[in-house]
C-alpha cells in the first residue's frame, strides 16, 4: 500500500493545503529547521488528529481560500495546532493579530520593584 493516498502530495506538485500541513509539523518536531526555537522549543505541537493525518488537517481546515492565505494560530498564539485555534489567514490580518497582541503586552504596567534596604552599617 502506498504511504501517501491523498493524491495531494503527487509528481513532486503538492497542493498548497499539503505544503501548510507539511511546513506546520517541520516546525514543531524538527529541531534541525532554523525556525523550531519559536515553534517546537516553545512546547508548540500538533494534535495527534492532525499530526498522523493529512486528510484529517484539510477536513478541519478546507482549503485554502486564495494563494495569499497561510495557517494560523489563532485565537492562542502560544496554542497548538488544533482544530478552533486555527485559521487561513492573509499575512495583513497576521500583522494586525501581532500588534494588538503587543500593545496589549505593552499596556500592561510592570510590577514594582521592592525598595533596596538600606545597609546596617550607614
Amino acid at each position: 500500500m502506498s504511504k501517501h493516498t491523498h493524491g495531494e502530495s503527487m509528481r513532486g506538485n503538492p497542493t498548497p493545503e499539503y505544503t501548510a500541513w507539511t511546513a506546520m509539523k517541520q516546525r514543531c518536531f524538527n529541531p534541525k529547521l532554523h525556525c523550531f526555537i519559536r515553534y517546537g522549543a516553545r512546547g508548540i505541537t500538533v494534535c495527534d488528529r492532525w499530526r498522523n493525518s493529512f486528510e484529517a488537517f484539510l477536513a478541519d481546515m478546507g482549503r485554502k481560500p486564495s494563494p495569499q492565505h497561510s495557517l494560523d494560530r489563532y485565537p492562542d498564539n502560544d496554542g497548538d495546532y488544533e482544530p478552533g485555534n486555527c485559521r487561513w489567514t492573509t499575512r495583513k490580518e497576521q500583522v494586525a493579530n501581532r500588534m494588538r497582541r503587543r500593545r496589549t503586552k505593552i499596556l500592561v504596567p510592570p510590577a514594582p520593584l521592592p525598595k533596596p534596604k538600606r545597609p546596617e552599617w550607614l
